[in-house]
C-alpha cells in the first residue's frame, strides 16, 4: 500500500496572515494535489513524506506508524545499551 503526506506546507490568505500546515495521508503513487480556495496564496509547497503502514496486521491495518517506529526504535537502542553496560561489567569483573 502506498501512503503519503504532504508536510510543510505555508499558504498566505488575503489579509497576508501565513499559516503553515500538512496533509492527511494521501493514498497512491502521486502526482498529488492540494485545492486551495481562492484568495489563497502558496508559499511553500510542501515536501512528501512517506508513511509507514500495516496492510495485514487487523489491529494497525491502515494506520500511519512512522512516528511508532521511532518510539520503538528509541526503546530498541535503550535495551541494546543496558544490555551492553550489564556485558561490560560482568566481564571486567
Amino acid at each position: 500500500m502506498r501512503v503519503a503526506t504532504v508536510t510543510g506546507i505555508v499558504v498566505q490568505d488575503e489579509h497576508g496572515s501565513t499559516s503553515e500546515g500538512n496533509t492527511y495521508p494521501i493514498r497512491g503513487a502521486g502526482p498529488f494535489f492540494i485545492d486551495v480556495h481562492p484568495g489563497i496564496e502558496v508559499q511553500d509547497k510542501g515536501k512528501i513524506a512517506v508513511e509507514v503502514v500495516f496492510d495485514d496486521f487487523d489491529l494497525l491495518k491502515g494506520l500511519p506508524v512512522l512516528g511508532d517506529l521511532k518510539d520503538f526504535s528509541k526503546v530498541a537502542v535503550y535495551i541494546v545499551q543496558v544490555l551492553e553496560s550489564i556485558w561490560f561489567s560482568a566481564s571486567c569483573d
